[in-house]
């Protein structure tokens, strides 16, 4: 749940069929998201076999210091979505769908402690 932002909602497939939606108010965001977690999804089935959920949201948040990652959903940064940070979201959402697979199976308590995930 977020609160304060007025979110357009942005949706595409990926090859496989997994939809990923793009929730974002920053304009010419949505659609670097979303190619970039279609491109990172199939490049990912390709290489661990179908995605682990039928669809992943990525979510623009004031709220997380980081990228915060749940079983099928993203919360970034408002600051990772500065056009001049496009590389950076980039790395940011593939690392994000990696993680669908392995970083979320075991997580660590505090918080704080949530690179050992990665």
């Amino acid at each position: 749940m977020s609160f304060g932002r007025r979110w357009r909602s942005y949706e595409r497939e990926s090859a496989s069929g997994v939809r990923v939606r793009a929730l974002t108010n920053v304009r010419g965001t949505a659609g670097r998201m979303l190619d970039v977690a279609a491109t990172a999804i199939d490049q990912c089935e390709a290489w661990f076999g179908a995605f682990p959920e039928e669809e992943l949201e990525l979510a623009q948040s004031d709220a997380p210091l980081d990228a915060t990652v749940f079983p099928g959903v993203v919360w970034l940064p408002s600051a990772l979505l500065d056009p001049a940070r496009a590389d950076d979201l980039a790395q940011r959402v593939r690392f994000a769908v990696a993680q669908q697979y392995f970083g979320l199976s075991a997580w660590v308590e505090p918080s704080a402690d949530a690179w050992l995930s990665d």
